[in-house]
């Protein structure tokens, strides 16, 4: 079964969440779903992400305990989140530089 006929088929089922490998992908419902709220939240909390069904709470919650767990002792979320995110900005910059003298 390939992935747009198994998108299809969960779509129809209103399951607007798969997993492939370690991505997320979302299929827009067009419509609201009773899929985000508070009992929800909880529910995905503190679960690894192969222990429910895909949704975004599992993402966020595995990106939260990946955040973390990885800091280093004494070093706050935002000082953490700092030190992770400004190599990754110096590389958009620096890849931007590159394209831009390209012709």
């Amino acid at each position: 079964q390939n992935l747009l006929s198994s998108l299809m088929t969960r779509f129809e089922k209103d399951i607007i969440y798969t997993y492939v490998k370690s991505i997320l992908i979302a299929v827009n419902p067009f419509k609201d779903l009773p899929i985000y709220n508070v009992d929800l939240v909880l529910q995905y909390n503190n679960k690894r992400r192969d222990e429910m069904p895909p949704h975004i709470f599992a993402v966020a919650n595995e990106a939260l305990r990946n955040m973390l767990y990885k800091r280093q002792p004494g070093e706050c979320i935002r000082d953490h989140t700092l030190r992770r995110t400004r190599p990754i900005q110096n590389r958009r910059v620096s890849g931007e530089e590159q394209g831009s003298h390209e012709s």
